[in-house]
């Protein structure tokens, strides 16, 4: 962010070329950011957990 402002303070660029480096940034990012998920789908957020409790369980604790 502060390297496009500082672009910006020093007139070496115009408005919309900082915002529209800025986007393609988010663009970019995003973009990564889903192919590594579909690369990688057992990982992240949305990926279920490990197992719980002992081999055989079913996830249940023992009591």
């Amino acid at each position: 962010m502060a390297i496009g402002l500082s672009r910006l303070y020093l007139g070496v660029h115009y408005f919309t070329d900082v915002v529209a480096g800025y986007l393609a940034g988010f663009v970019w990012v995003d973009a990564v950011l889903i192919g590594v998920g579909n690369l990688f789908p057992d990982v992240g957020p949305g990926a279920p957990g490990p197992p719980r409790g002992p081999p055989g369980s079913k996830g249940r604790r023992p009591s």
